[in-house]
């Protein structure tokens, strides 16, 4: 493994070398792969420096030197950082100022540099394509649903077509309505586990049967392995109802089908969950739209314009900071006071999405 030469003036142990590779920029790993480096960095006494805006710029970079012909060494994902940490977050720079980038163990000259901008914004143009004339406001409609979605904008009206009705009709009470809260560590911490696989630690049900609703939840409370205290839990949330329902249900689906892995003797009942298992998101992108989705379909852009209802209130209000909470909650040193804040904002959060898709589900039968 090639290492970035130590600069004149630094001591050893201010360099940073975290043995992570580098994999594919896939979106749901960037951040996770930010949050990991900060810990580490925290754990060694050093202030946090990794940004996600700097990440990007750095396989931008190696990207650039791809194209240029260049030959890449191998190369840990912060090699880049080589340099002496700052004293303060105001030394590491702003997502416009690029960062001095190390590519292979060599850093790009001034002539080179312009490649990678050139890289960024045309990365940063595929992103956030937009529809033309709304002001950059708003995304490129999914497939199926732009002529939908023009006429809501034209109109700023609701717009619900098709049979949502029949549509509407699989779901049987008892409704359990699902979600999970998963940790990636990058170094699996329990059998089984994968480098940043997701690990499926906390759950929110809400159980609605007529006009009754009851939640039940599940927090793992330390570093052992919470997979199987888990699934038994799941199942007893699930007891007696006919209809799953999950947002984005391959999440949770595939949530489901690990825990069936690693407990063999639980996993018919298992898969007995997934065979029920309902998913809400493609009723409302193939039947409603709303312009305040803009151009979206997650449940946080759903929820507000449907219902009238959001996560501003909540501590925690994203699934990427949950994931990064339940690994300091888990993994990370903490005293009793922040461990019981941390255990409140993670329940109140999973929750909420649970019971966003009671409301979202009950706001569904009222537009048929």
């Amino acid at each position: 493994m090639s290492r970035p030469k130590k600069p004149s003036g630094t001591r050893v142990k201010d360099q940073l070398h975290v043995g992570v590779y580098f994999p594919s920029p896939m979106a749901d790993v960037m951040p996770k792969l930010v949050a990991a480096a900060n810990m580490e960095l925290r754990r060694r006494g050093l202030p946090p420096r990794v940004s996600l805006s700097n990440l990007v710029a750095h396989w931008i970079a190696e990207r650039a030197a791809v194209e240029e012909k260049k030959e890449l060494g191998t190369s840990t994902m912060f090699e880049w950082l080589g340099g002496p940490v700052p004293e303060s977050h105001a030394e590491v720079g702003t997502p416009d100022a690029a960062p001095t980038l190390t590519v292979g163990g060599e850093q790009l000259n001034e002539v080179e540099q312009p490649v990678a901008d050139k890289r960024r914004k045309g990365m940063a143009d595929h992103m956030k394509e937009t529809v033309e004339g709304t002001g950059g406001r708003w995304r490129r409609p999914e497939k199926g649903a732009g002529e939908r979605q023009r006429r809501a904008v034209s109109s700023n009206s609701l717009v619900v077509e098709g049979d949502l009705r029949g549509a509407l009709s699989v779901f049987e009470a008892p409704v359990a309505f699902i979600d999970f809260e998963t940790v990636s560590p990058a170094i699996p911490r329990w059998h089984g586990c994968r480098p940043y696989g997701a690990v499926p630690v906390q759950f929110s049900v809400h159980v609605e049967d007529g006009a009754e609703v009851s939640h039940h939840e599940w927090l793992a409370a330390g570093p052992n392995d919470p997979r199987r205290p888990l699934a038994l839990a799941l199942l007893e949330a699930c007891r007696g109802a006919r209809t799953l329902v999950a947002y984005n249900a391959p999440f949770e689906r595939a949530g489901i089908e690990s825990l069936a892995a690693v407990c063999p003797d639980l996993a018919p009942y298992l898969q007995a969950l997934t065979e029920r298992l309902v998913d809400l998101l493609p009723m409302v992108r193939e039947h409603v739209y709303h312009p305040a989705f803009g151009g979206r379909f997650g449940l946080k852009a759903v929820l507000p314009a449907l219902v009238g209802e959001g996560y501003e209130d909540l501590a925690i209000a994203d699934g990427g900071i949950a994931s990064v909470t339940l690994s300091q909650l888990l993994f990370g040193p903490v005293t009793d006071g922040e461990r019981d804040a941390l255990r409140r904002a993670l329940l109140a959060y999973c929750g909420r999405d649970t019971w966003a898709l009671v409301r979202l589900l009950r706001r569904l039968r009222e537009l048929v």
